[in-house]
């Protein structure tokens, strides 16, 4: 569980990052500087913790009413908090790539 309150701070640091930078862009030239940027941003984190959420419990679903559910259920978290913070900090994510 340790591994995944990690992870999980990881992401609110890069998510609250984000947000910062696209509130306060640099500059006229500054590729975040539109605000249709962040709107979906903050849709999709939306989203995505949703998804997240409904995925891990499904797939926790290998383990149903066993003490490993519990475990299934954590290390999807933490796979699933991992592939986030990669797909928000990546040189294509649509913040970087304009």
């Amino acid at each position: 569980m340790a591994a995944t309150a990690t992870a999980d701070q990881r992401l609110n640091n890069v998510y609250d990052g984000l947000v910062n930078a696209l509130k306060h862009p640099k500059g006229p030239d500054d590729a975040r500087d539109d605000p249709e940027i962040l709107k979906r941003l903050i849709a999709a984190e939306r989203a995505w913790i949703a998804f997240r959420d409904a995925e891990c419990s499904y797939q926790s679903t290998v383990a149903l009413g066993g003490t490993g559910e519990g475990y299934a259920n954590n290390a999807c978290l933490y796979n699933q908090t991992k592939a986030r913070v990669r797909a928000l900090t990546a040189p294509d994510a649509p913040q970087n790539a304009r």
